[in-house]
């Protein structure tokens, strides 16, 4: 039985959903929407859309998962380096996340000449945003912070999920470094316009829809959702032979 698939040949599913690429193509994102909005389908169609696309030798995820539910399910992917899900352990990934983000600046420095990495793609996902700031705002901030800022030539993007984007949650020092925001279902035009730079994410009469404030994009879509089926038979062919009771590199 063949263990582990190399870089593929034909993409395991026909889907590709532009919404999510062209999302994933930045390196600082913003998802924000109140309980219900369809967050958790934004965040789980940009990763599947990523595993869709790329190899493990070509990206690396690392996932913090403050509610222990949101991102469990891509446990055991090759691709997955790093998973947490209580605060201490979501700073001791992102210190990691530093620190490999501090050795690609000396491989560079050490090739003149060289301005952007060489390597693999490095992707943090953080699921409530808010939670951890409630809890460790400072260390969180900081880290965020230095990451967001020198993060791109570096190959590392971190997209950030939140219900609660209030500036006590998304300190200024952190919101002017998301390049790419994703409002979905808002309570109100003053947290539409807090996200995504405009009023309309408030007259959304549910989940489905999101403004897209994009570089030069700044526009409504509707939210493409991934099926069972398509999770099932990209699980089968990445995890063929390498059972997710393995677990993830701490």
């Amino acid at each position: 039985m063949q263990t582990r698939f190399t870089t593929p040949t034909v993409a395991p599913m026909a889907d590709e959903y532009e919404l999510y690429t062209t999302v994933n193509d930045n390196y600082n994102i913003l998802i924000a929407g109140r309980i219900g909005a369809g967050k958790s389908v934004f965040e789980h169609g940009m990763a599947y859309n990523l595993l869709n696309h790329y190899t493990p030798e070509e990206l690396e995820m690392y996932l913090i998962d403050p509610k222990r539910v949101e991102l469990r399910d891509f446990i055991g992917f090759p691709h997955v380096k790093g998973y947490a899900n209580t605060v201490d352990d979501s700073i001791l990934l992102l210190e990691k996340v530093e620190s490999i983000m501090n050795d690609r600046y000396d491989y560079m420095a050490r090739h003149r000449g060289m301005k952007m990495y060489d390597g693999s793609h490095i992707y943090v996902f953080i699921d409530e945003l808010a939670m951890l700031m409630s809890k460790a705002k400072k260390e969180m901030t900081a880290l965020l912070e230095n990451i967001m800022f020198l993060g791109r030539a570096a190959l590392i993007h971190v997209v950030c999920c939140t219900q609660a984007p209030s500036r006590l949650c998304l300190p200024a020092q952190i919101q002017q470094n998301f390049t790419c925001r994703v409002g979905l279902w808002l309570d109100d035009a003053i947290d539409s316009r807090q996200i995504v730079k405009s009023s309309g994410c408030e007259l959304f009469d549910g989940p489905g829809k999101c403004i897209l404030h994009c570089g030069g994009i700044h526009d409504t879509f509707d939210v493409p959702m991934y099926t069972n089926a398509h999770y099932r038979l990209m699980e089968r062919y990445w995890m063929l032979g390498s059972p997710i009771s393995q677990g993830v590199a701490r």
